[in-house]
């Protein structure tokens, strides 16, 4: 068995002969102490220096040779100024000068936001915590705990971006919806002068700009509704409701919305409501409606012969939505599926899909010079609870 063991000798003289007698003591405690202490020391996250009163570097752990690129070898007996920047560098061996000579204790003691230098040139920010240790015949020893500040300081950054990107789209919600409110408060005046207006005799021509001025106004209503709604959108701002309505009265006051935009247009602007759609839904039918309006707003802006329509039914599972997609030509423009009940795998849950079709130009014809009529799709495929 072997130990760890301190041997001290001394000469002593018995009946006038010298003699030697040695003391053995074990160590194998206090060897194990300074082991797992310099264990700790060695794997600390932080990095640890120490300097003598001259400024040089008489050891450093693991951590501080991966934080400024160098090895041990390249570090030890060098001065420490070689890790900051040139403009610290020049003046840290007047400080310990200056320490040594009258005593005051500036960083001593204390924790700073400092910028160190890296092997390869490059600086960081990193907080440096200064002690000194008066326990060695050689002199002072100055121990330094150095902590890395680049992924707090790059977490606080991105905190303040994104706090100053929420308040950036409150501001702008806050300022949108106060517009919306300034435009619709002399629109609704114009609604109802428009009204008044339609009650008196009037001549064809005269009825004709009336429904003019009628679906002018309404256009605007519904751009200032879409404003408000992308703005809740982007702020995160929209919150679903569930309420009980009729699908059947949504789709009709949709419809009875734009109507008036068919005026003067040899369009019809009609709509179907599969039977098997059932009575009541629980959802938010506000949030539907706007849905409808916009695209069947859109095709009406498309289409000046023909018809739109509008179909709603039960779509059944999900993965028949995806042959909504292979109509024979018919172009699919955009689809939207969301969840607006909070128990889909319930057997009283319902998958609805909502498709507007149009006789108006598509895209690709109305960049042509030939303008063939085809039919115009819009499907939005939605998840419904029903009573």
């Amino acid at each position: 068995t072997t130990w760890d063991a301190s041997l001290s000798i001394s000469e002593v003289t018995l009946e006038e002969k010298r003699c030697f007698v040695g003391t053995l003591r074990d160590v194998t405690a206090s060897v194990e102490r300074e082991r797992l202490f310099s264990s700790v020391i060695d794997e600390a996250i932080d990095a640890i220096f120490t300097i003598n009163e001259r400024g040089l570097i008489t050891l450093v752990n693991r951590s501080a040779c991966r934080m400024f690129g160098y090895t041990e070898n390249e570090l030890v007996g060098k001065n420490i100024s070689i890790l900051m920047p040139a403009e610290h560098a020049n003046r840290h061996d007047q400080y310990i000068q200056a320490h040594m000579e009258t005593g005051i204790q500036k960083m001593i003691g204390t924790d700073r936001t400092v910028t160190a230098k890296r092997r390869d040139h490059s600086e960081f920010k990193c907080r440096l915590g200064l002690s000194k240790i008066n326990c060695t015949e050689k002199g002072a020893t100055f121990v330094g705990l150095l902590h890395d500040l680049t992924h707090e300081l790059a977490a606080r950054e991105a905190d303040a971006r994104a706090e100053l990107a929420n308040k950036m789209r409150k501001q702008k919600a806050l300022f949108l919806a106060s517009m919306s409110h300034e435009i619709r408060t002399p629109l609704n005046g114009i609604f109802g002068m428009l009204e008044l207006l339609r009650s008196t005799d009037l001549d064809e021509v005269q009825t004709e700009w009336l429904a003019t001025c009628s679906r002018s106004a309404q256009s605007l209503t519904t751009i200032l509704d879409d404003i408000l709604l992308f703005s809740r959108a982007d702020g995160g701002g929209i919150k679903l409701e569930l309420l009980s309505f009729n699908m059947r009265d949504v789709v009709e006051d949709a419809v009875t919305v734009l109507a008036s935009q068919t005026n003067g247009k040899a369009v019809d602007l009609v709509y179907t409501v599969s039977r098997n759609v059932p009575e009541r839904l629980i959802g938010d039918p506000t949030r539907l409606r706007q849905v409808m309006l916009i695209f069947l707003s859109n095709a009406l802006k498309f289409t000046s012969v023909g018809h739109v329509a509008l179909e709603v039914s039960v779509a059944g599972r999900d993965d028949q939505d995806s042959d909504d997609d292979s109509h024979d030509g018919r172009r699919i423009d955009q689809s939207i599926r969301t969840t607006l009940s909070d128990d889909d795998q319930s057997d009283r849950s319902v998958v609805l899909k909502i498709e507007v079709s149009d006789t108006g130009e598509s895209s690709n014809d109305m960049r042509s010079d030939h303008h063939s009529i085809e039919p115009h799709h819009t499907i939005c495929t939605l998840r419904y609870r029903y009573e």
